[in-house]
Protein backbone atom coordinates (compact mmCIF):
# COMPACT_ATOMS: atom_id res chain seq x y z
CA UNK A 1 0.00 0.00 0.00
CA UNK A 2 1.32 3.41 -0.90
CA UNK A 3 0.90 6.22 1.61
CA UNK A 4 0.79 8.98 -0.98
CA UNK A 5 -2.62 10.22 -2.04
CA UNK A 6 -3.72 12.56 -4.79
CA UNK A 7 -5.46 14.94 -2.39
CA UNK A 8 -3.36 17.81 -1.03
CA UNK A 9 -3.01 18.18 2.67
CA UNK A 10 -5.29 20.66 4.34
CA UNK A 11 -9.01 21.22 4.31
CA UNK A 12 -11.20 18.53 2.82
CA UNK A 13 -12.09 19.31 -0.77
CA UNK A 14 -15.65 18.01 -0.56
CA UNK A 15 -16.93 21.16 1.14
CA UNK A 16 -18.36 23.79 -1.17
CA UNK A 17 -18.84 27.37 -0.20
CA UNK A 18 -18.39 30.95 -1.19
CA UNK A 19 -15.56 32.80 0.57
CA UNK A 20 -14.66 29.52 2.31
CA UNK A 21 -17.80 29.62 4.45
CA UNK A 22 -19.73 26.48 5.24
CA UNK A 23 -23.02 26.08 3.40
CA UNK A 24 -25.03 26.31 6.61
CA UNK A 25 -23.54 29.75 7.33
CA UNK A 26 -24.52 30.92 3.85
CA UNK A 27 -28.05 29.62 4.34
CA UNK A 28 -28.25 31.33 7.74
CA UNK A 29 -27.04 34.63 6.27
CA UNK A 30 -29.52 34.42 3.40
CA UNK A 31 -32.40 33.63 5.76
CA UNK A 32 -31.36 36.50 8.04
CA UNK A 33 -31.26 38.94 5.13
CA UNK A 34 -34.62 37.70 3.88
CA UNK A 35 -36.22 38.20 7.30
CA UNK A 36 -34.60 41.63 7.59
CA UNK A 37 -35.97 42.71 4.20
CA UNK A 38 -39.43 41.39 5.12
CA UNK A 39 -39.37 43.28 8.42
CA UNK A 40 -38.37 46.51 6.68
CA UNK A 41 -41.06 46.01 4.06
CA UNK A 42 -43.65 45.34 6.77
CA UNK A 43 -42.58 48.46 8.67
CA UNK A 44 -42.83 50.61 5.54
CA UNK A 45 -46.20 49.08 4.69
CA UNK A 46 -47.57 49.69 8.19
CA UNK A 47 -46.24 53.25 8.19
CA UNK A 48 -47.88 53.91 4.86
CA UNK A 49 -51.12 52.25 5.95
CA UNK A 50 -51.27 54.36 9.11
CA UNK A 51 -50.31 57.53 7.29
CA UNK A 52 -53.14 57.07 4.82
CA UNK A 53 -55.81 55.83 7.16
CA UNK A 54 -59.39 55.77 6.02
CA UNK A 55 -60.71 59.27 6.54
CA UNK A 56 -64.06 60.80 5.79
CA UNK A 57 -63.90 61.64 2.14
CA UNK A 58 -65.02 65.16 1.30
CA UNK A 59 -68.48 65.29 -0.15
CA UNK A 60 -68.43 65.72 -3.89
CA UNK A 61 -69.51 69.14 -4.98
CA UNK A 62 -73.07 69.21 -6.23
CA UNK A 63 -72.93 70.30 -9.84
CA UNK A 64 -74.74 73.60 -10.27
CA UNK A 65 -76.87 74.06 -13.33
CA UNK A 66 -75.20 76.30 -15.86
CA UNK A 67 -76.94 79.65 -16.23
CA UNK A 68 -76.56 81.00 -19.73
Amino acid sequence: MSTSTAKPAGRPQGRRGILRLPVRWLVAILVFLLVLVLLIAAAVWFAGAHRYTVQAAPEPAVPQPLVT
